[in-house]
């Protein structure tokens, strides 16, 4: 049987991965993501039975499958063949060291602006320092520090428009991204990142 702490584990180390899944099945954000919390739900409902579970990973895709069945019997739709290579949504880092690697390609890129507004931007977004800080750490009010930080974002979205092909979905959300070959500096970044 599953503990009680597992279930937190269960979800750190499956939601990301169950997520994929169900979206390359069912092509939607808000529905993949509906069909991942039912399957969180039935995994504490099983907990709470105290049902046992001697594979929690093949029983989390399975349930998955049925709810996307089930999704797709409520809308009317043919069901779909599932995708049989589970292990090709399976998250190689874990949290901690995702946001660690996302964090590193973001302080190399951010480093790409004019320190001017690279600094703070790190300070900020990355380092999670307040912008009150910020501002007193460069010597600026908080007002010239918000403007700063912000005209960085700014430029920081331009240059990820110039220098990459980004997809959205139907729904006008990131989808994917892949670094043009024109920008010599994120191909080197990228690089870097793979090592």
């Amino acid at each position: 049987m599953i503990e009680c702490c597992d279930i937190i584990k269960v979800v750190e180390d499956f939601y990301q991965a169950l997520y994929l899944y169900a979206l390359k099945q069912l092509k939607d954000e808000h529905p993949a993501k509906d069909a991942v919390q039912e399957v969180m739900y039935r995994i504490t409902q099983a907990h709470n039975k105290g049902t046992t579970i001697s594979n929690i990973r093949a029983w989390l895709y399975q349930t998955l499958r049925h709810v996307i069945a089930d999704h797709y019997r409520q809308h009317g739709k043919s069901i779909v063949e599932f995708s049989d290579d589970i292990n090709e949504f399976e998250i190689e880092n874990s949290p901690e060291e995702t946001t660690s690697i996302l964090n590193d390609g973001m302080r190399a890129i951010i480093q790409l602006l004019p320190p001017k507004y690279a600094t703070p931007l790190t300070w900020s977004d990355i380092d999670g320092i307040s912008q009150k800080v910020v501002a007193k750490k460069l010597g600026i009010s908080l007002s010239a520090a918000k403007m700063r930080i912000q005209r960085a974002r700014e430029k920081l979205y331009h240059l990820f428009n110039e220098c990459c092909d980004i997809v959205y979905d139907k729904n006008g959300a990131f989808a994917s991204c892949s670094i043009k070959d024109s920008c010599q500096a994120l191909q080197e970044i990228e690089h870097c990142l793979k090592k």
